[in-house]
């Protein structure tokens, strides 16, 4: 088991074999500063393994994943960080690969794929993506969530949809003999 938390310079925790040595220093170190799915505060991975190449900045988990922040958990079977030259705590892009499954509070997406692309502020999701939020369902070919904008983007879209009735207001005839 890999257990990663990156924030403000608190780190790694790793089992015993695997230590800074293995991580080279840079990813252990550095911040994962980014709100990726909406949320504030800091992304915790979790994962059977992990690689980090820091000269080709890219950072790689595998097996069991379980990406959280906030009140957001991601969950995939692979998910690979690219960083800037500034280190990991500058991530530009995330992909999770296999198996994807997104939950946040009401709302669950799962597809074949994500990509987190830092520098558009996007989320995409690939591979069957579905979204269930309550009774309601989305699919598509491609989902797009475009995060700071609170926007959704589906390509050859399809779903069912409840839609609640408004609420009428009472009538005048039935307020007077209700007196």
């Amino acid at each position: 088991m890999c257990v990663v938390r990156c924030w403000l310079n608190k780190t790694v925790v790793l089992p015993i074999a695997l230590t800074f040595v293995a991580l080279g220093g840079a990813f252990a170190s550095s911040p994962m500063r980014t709100k990726i799915f909406g949320g504030k505060g800091p992304v915790n991975v979790q994962s059977e393994t992990m690689s980090v190449f820091n000269k080709k900045g890219l950072a790689i988990w595998r097996g069991s994943v379980v990406a959280t922040q906030a009140e957001a958990t991601l969950k995939c079977d692979e998910l690979e960080a690219a960083y800037d030259e500034k280190g990991a705590g500058n991530v530009t892009m995330l992909i999770a690969r296999g198996n994807v499954h997104l939950t946040q509070p009401g709302r669950v997406v799962k597809s074949a794929r994500a990509t987190f692309d830092n520098r558009t502020r996007t989320l995409t999701f690939t591979g069957a993506p579905r979204v269930f939020e309550g009774e309601n369902t989305l699919e598509g070919e491609r989902i797009v969530v475009f995060v700071d904008d609170d926007r959704v983007e589906v390509a050859k879209a399809r779903g069912k949809m409840k839609i609640k009735e408004p609420e009428r207001p009472a009538r005048a005839s039935a307020r007077r003999k209700a007196r």
